[in-house]
């Protein structure tokens, strides 16, 4: 159970090199239904902003560099909450988001990740329908929370990241504890800061809660992150960094569904990427389903009821390539 200290949430927006909804962020957050003494709000950002308006509700921390995660970091470092949440810069809290958060803290104990539903706007802030179907917006049927409790199952946790519960800072809150242990780890880059949170509540064998209440507003934009590549890189390959870190990192933990999930973690990334490409070519002939499919290392015997699911595709696809277009990725 929660003292009640102040503050019990803590509220980490972090802004780079974009001024444009901002503003409007931190606003969702002020007109937030919780006590305005129970929540903090700080904003970590690479350019200067003026603040004054917003008077003590607000910490602002500017840092040169542009590293993402050393604004997670410096975030952290400023953070008195027992509960740690977070605010992409073009993102929006619904207005009783913390309040949902806290109440819930209060009831649970133990080390907790929460992740809550979304709802999509437009650049523009109005309201879009998707039918993004990496990003579902429905955590379990009957709309009811799922409640994970690590107990060694892998299909648990890979249900879990199949309906996003891994995606979207702007979503997740979790117990100070679980963050402050790895934080250098978890924020030591520029790579999807989400994904590690949800390893290290894996790691930590944290009961990972899904509230399937839309509570956050995801911006969709033309660019959804900050330029990654170069010439030399293709798109993709960034994502696929992070994957190999992953697995060296559980590694070296000794944590067997900590690895478990990494070497999924990596196989699925490759197995739909591969899909994704297949979809995108001009040329979607017989011999490259079979290409792709040899691009798919199947090397530990417990990714192989996700292997069957992925053959599945890649038979029909054998049999009649462009069915590939009505596949929704």
């Amino acid at each position: 159970m929660l003292e009640e200290k102040l503050p019990i949430i803590s509220v980490i927006i972090t802004l780079y090199n974009r001024t444009q909804f901002v503003r409007e962020a931190i606003e969702s957050v002020i007109k937030q239904t919780l006590n305005k003494d129970l929540y903090e709000i700080i904003l970590v950002s690479n350019i200067p902003l003026d603040t004054s308006a917003y008077g003590e509700n607000l910490k602002f921390s500017l840092i040169p560099d542009e590293q993402i995660g050393k604004k997670y970091l410096r975030g952290l470092e400023l953070s008195q909450g027992k509960i740690i949440t977070f605010l992409d810069d073009d993102d929006l809290f619904y207005e009783t988001r913390l309040e949902k958060i806290v109440n819930f803290y209060k009831k649970n104990s133990g080390t907790i990740y929460y992740h809550n539903s979304f709802s999509f706007i437009s650049a523009d802030g109005k309201d879009v329908k998707t039918t993004f179907k990496k990003h579902s917006q429905k955590f379990s049927q009957g709309n009811r929370p799922m409640v994970i409790r690590n107990d060694g199952k892998l299909k648990k946790l890979v249900k879990a990241k199949k309906i996003s519960a891994d995606f979207n800072m702007s979503s997740i809150a979790v117990s100070r504890e679980l963050i402050i242990q790895n934080s250098n780890l978890l924020f030591s880059s520029n790579k999807t800061p989400d994904i590690y949170l949800f390893l290290e509540a894996i790691h930590q064998r944290a009961t990972i809660y899904l509230d399937p209440e839309k509570l956050t507003k995801y911006r969709l934009r033309t660019e959804t992150q900050p330029k990654l590549f170069t010439e030399t890189i293709k798109p993709g390959h960034v994502q696929l960094d992070v994957r190999d870190e992953i697995v060296s990192i559980a590694s070296k933990s000794g944590d067997k569904l900590f690895l478990k999930y990494s070497y999924f973690e990596r196989y699925d990334y490759l197995a739909f990427s591969e899909l994704k490409k297949f979809k995108n070519s001009r040329n979607r002939n017989r011999k490259k389903v079979i290409d792709n499919m040899k691009k798919l290392p199947l090397t530990k015997v417990y990714l192989i009821p996700y292997f069957f699911k992925y053959i599945f595709f890649y038979i029909i696809l054998f049999i009649y390539p462009e069915w590939v277009k009505h596949i929704n990725i």
